[in-house]
């Protein structure tokens, strides 16, 4: 009779065991624990070789990420910086972050905009960007006041391996462990113009492209 009563509550304890070790193998390839990170690290320091300057855009600020914001994302490296169109004036603030697939792909700007005084207008959007004869998508969205609701802002963000910037639906799941990401804040586009960000893209991926490398 013991023995009966003993064997659901082995087979119980193995299915719970079995299941636990299961989830910590997969949380720690979601969030990039088994890889070499020395390599991944020096392949991050490859974001801070952008050019101060291509086509009509300068580097007019470096700006340096939040520690809680750098534990958060587990980045390997990083590019935080401002351009300005040396003919409009207008300026653009451009992150690219390199790390591993889990926190790299769950922060998207509707997330971390929330409690900075504005909340989302409209519907996210997919634009695609020609540049340097590779075709790109990246998602749209804009932000008004919490205040008085008026448009506030415009960001921009995708995600790559390496290769094209995808606006992907579900980049979590990419088939890959480590993910770079883009994105871009500027001001709201008035309507029948081309965003800056857009504009600014379309210059500013062929220079990026060569620093990063393909998973």
């Amino acid at each position: 009779m013991r023995t009966i009563v003993a064997r659901p509550l082995w087979v119980a304890t193995s299915i719970a065991v079995t299941i636990a070790l299961a989830s910590g193998l997969l949380h720690g390839w979601l969030d990039g624990r088994w890889l070499d990170k020395p390599n991944l690290q020096a392949i991050g320091e490859k974001l801070k070789d952008l050019p101060n300057e291509f086509g009509e855009w300068s580097l007019i600020e470096k700006q340096e990420l939040p520690e809680s914001a750098a534990y958060m994302l587990q980045c390997y490296g990083y590019s935080l910086q401002v351009y300005q169109n040396r003919k409009t004036g207008r300026r653009v603030n451009v992150a690219v972050l390199f790390g591993p697939r889990g926190p790299i792909a769950v922060h998207t700007p509707e997330v971390c905009y929330s409690g900075k005084g504005v909340t989302a207008s409209g519907k996210t959007k997919q634009v695609k960007i020609n540049s340097d004869s590779q075709e790109h998508t990246i998602w749209r969205a804009g932000f008004k006041s919490k205040v008085d609701l008026k448009p506030e802002l415009e960001a921009f963000y995708a995600w790559s391996d390496g290769g094209n910037w995808k606006a992907a639906q579900y980049p979590r799941i990419w088939l890959t462990s480590r993910l770079y990401k883009i994105q871009l804040a500027c001001r709201p586009t008035p309507d029948g113009e081309v965003p800056d960000a857009v504009l600014f893209l379309q210059q500013f991926l062929p220079a990026l492209q060569p620093l990063l490398v393909k998973s």
